[in-house]
């Protein structure tokens, strides 16, 4: 099966979640969605998208999608990164932050390919 994506060698996803009683997780929420337009803007960015948990009110995730280590670490050090920082220090439990590097992806092909059906 076929790769898709950009022709970098890797994708970096960064995950970062949190945890805050209801009233301060509308704040940590909001801060982290207003970063989220220029954040989106730049070039190598492919996502960017807060999200809240269905199942535990109070966890919120913060999931981005970067084409190269170089703009992760341009993300990263940028002052609209400090909400980040900030809000993980906001959170009422150690929160969770990993960086997964991932060097190919697969469309629909995949399941395709997995339940022995001709591709759509």
């Amino acid at each position: 099966m076929e790769t898709t994506g950009l022709n970098s060698s890797s994708t970096h996803v960064l995950q970062v979640r949190l945890w805050a009683p209801p009233e301060l997780l509308r704040t940590l929420r909001d801060g982290l969605v207003r970063i989220g337009g220029p954040t989106r803007a730049r070039r190598e960015c492919r996502h960017y998208g807060v999200y809240q948990s269905t199942v535990d009110p109070e966890e919120l995730m913060l999931l981005a999608e970067w084409s190269s280590r170089e703009a992760l670490e341009s993300s990263i050090r940028s002052e609209d990164f400090r909400v980040v920082l900030s809000a993980m220090d906001a959170s009422t439990r150690e929160p969770h932050f990993q960086v997964e590097t991932v060097g190919s992806t697969e469309g629909f092909e995949c399941v395709a390919g997995i339940l022995g059906h001709d591709e759509r």
